[in-house]
């Protein structure tokens, strides 16, 4: 799940809140968090290792995104773009970039707008993707306002 939230929230634990609120909003339940990388705690570690992630679709259903956390920390590829909202609404063509700090396995880059509380250098990723640029595209500078993605468990 994609949320619209950008680095002005006030790090990754206000960016959880946010994830939280939205997955209840859409009736999908208030266990989300998101995928962002901290100095101290990379973004997989967040995850159950017995769940899969799907993006809920326009329709009602799940369409699969990754089988397993395994699947993540081996550098597999999404299955789809990661580019809908909780409701299961497309993105904008517009709307690519997200703060992760986290490479494509989910460990952290070093790159996480120091601790996600300043404008410094983040690693973002791409809604656009099914490579390994839909967690690690580059360096962007963090007083772009950009997004987060959400997972559930």
């Amino acid at each position: 799940m994609y949320a619209d939230a950008g680095l002005s929230l006030g790090g990754r634990d206000a960016a959880d809140r946010f994830c939280a609120d939205e997955g209840a909003a859409a009736g999908l339940g208030s266990s989300f968090q998101a995928f962002m990388s901290r100095p101290t705690s990379d973004a997989i570690s967040r995850l159950p290792s017995d769940a899969d992630w799907s993006l809920p679709n326009a329709a009602g259903a799940k369409d699969l995104v990754f089988t397993s956390r395994a699947a993540i920390d081996l550098g597999q590829n999404p299955l789809q773009m990661l580019s809908r909202t909780a409701s299961g609404q497309a993105l904008p063509d517009d709307v690519t970039g997200v703060w992760t700090g986290t490479s494509a396995t989910g460990r952290a880059t070093g790159d996480d707008c120091v601790d996600w509380s300043i404008f410094a250098m983040g690693t973002t990723g791409r809604t656009d993707s099914v490579g390994p640029s839909w967690a690690n595209a580059g360096k962007t500078d963090c007083g772009q306002p950009l997004h987060v993605f959400c997972f559930g468990y």
